[in-house]
């Protein structure tokens, strides 16, 4: 099929657009509610409250300003690694706003966007690098330290309008290069170590992108539940 042809799926929720073998789903955006102004965080957390969107967390969930996580892996198929972090804390998580936040009353789907700034991170690396006909090579770095000046999470519910982690797609994009530091490399003259080393610092922002395949959903989650959930963070509001 040479033309580009368009067929409604559904009940018109997705405009599908057909080019040879090519199926392109575009969501259809034509009935959207922007129920709040996105610095209006009371009016959003109405919403959130309104909707069932709040989750009862623990007092050690519920810690202002931190997560702590007792480990987190992820993957990293562009140095073929795995990395556990474990004993991780993650500071500067109520420095978000939220800038973007609607309801798709077509799809029936709720996306909120968050750009946090000044995040820190603090754990023990456990990297597992996976060699080719060889077992995998595992390099352990206490007192890793990451900072991010700016990340942005987007956050789609898949339908019925309830955010939770196990109907909500989460993403990051990392907008300004991260800062990280690896304590004790610089003494490593293992020639395997420094060459998996030098992988990922040429690879640098895809490692990252793929850190926050995990992480994402953490920070966005976090975010809802401690932030625009409970008021006590922000008295104000």
């Amino acid at each position: 099929m040479n033309a580009l042809t368009f067929a409604f799926v559904g009940i018109y929720s997705y405009l599908q657009l057909i080019s040879c073998d090519v199926i392109i789903r575009r969501p259809n955006e034509s009935n959207i509610k922007e129920p709040c102004a996105l610095d209006d965080l009371s009016c959003i957390r109405n919403e959130f409250k309104k909707n069932g969107w709040c989750s009862n967390l623990s007092k050690e969930q519920n810690s202002r300003g931190y997560l702590y996580l007792n480990s987190i892996t992820s993957r990293l198929p562009v140095v073929n690694a795995t990395v556990t972090d474990t004993q991780v804390t993650i500071a500067g998580l109520e420095n978000g706003i939220v800038s973007a936040f609607y309801i798709n009353l077509i799809t029936d789907a709720v996306v909120l966007s968050v750009d946090f700034s000044d995040i820190h991170y603090h754990e023990t690396a456990t990297f597992y690098y996976h060699r080719e006909g060889q077992e995998d090579l595992i390099v352990e770095i206490p007192d890793t330290t990451e900072y991010y000046k700016s990340v942005t999470t987007t956050s789609t519910t898949s339908g019925g309008r309830k955010f939770s982690p196990s109907n909500t797609e989460t993403h990051a994009r990392i907008n300004v290069k991260a800062e990280y530091e690896f304590p004790g490399v610089e003494d490593v003259t293992d020639q395997d170590v420094l060459a998996f080393l030098a992988a990922i610092k040429e690879n640098e922002f895809a490692t990252i992108q793929e850190l926050y395949v995990p992480r994402a959903p953490v920070l966005a989650y976090y975010y809802m539940q401690n932030v625009i959930c409970d008021s006590s963070h922000h008295p104000n509001c």
